[in-house]
């Protein structure tokens, strides 16, 4: 079974990306949050989806730092340069280990440039010759 590793924890991206990997991969994954900033009241435990994943959640301190398969969890580059900051210092992991990700309802041209830490929402059309991340 594939194991995924979400870094940080913005409820509303964790919520999409959830709902994304749920899309899919359906009940074939095993997705791990690793918490490194503290949120309020939780909507993932709301989410109909979630009990199709096998789903554990960790803080830092906890993980045992696995680095395949990272996707950054939080929007905004202000809060994403804090968790990346974190993790790196914490674990050593570098902006390159993370890979983008995009809902399988998304539309992406082949000539346009997807870089790192960057997760593209349902709905979203990419066109040709776009750079985005990095």
């Amino acid at each position: 079974m594939q194991s995924i590793h979400i870094l940080g924890k913005g409820n509303a991206s964790i919520t999409m990306m959830l709902d994304a990997l749920y899309e899919k991969y359906k009940n074939r994954i095993e997705v791990n949050i690793v918490s490194n900033i503290s949120g309020s009241e939780d909507p993932l435990y709301k989410l109909d989806k979630i009990g199709m994943f096998i789903y554990k959640e960790f803080t830092t301190e906890e993980w045992d730092g696995k680095f395949e398969n990272l996707i950054m969890g939080v929007f905004g580059p202000e809060t994403k340069k804090i968790v990346q900051n974190s993790f790196s210092e914490s674990h050593g992991i570098a902006e390159e280990m993370y890979f983008s990700y995009s809902h399988p309802h998304s539309v992406l041209s082949e000539q346009s440039n997807i870089g790192s830490r960057v997760f593209i929402g349902v709905g979203t059309t990419i066109l040709p010759y776009v750079s985005i991340g990095n």
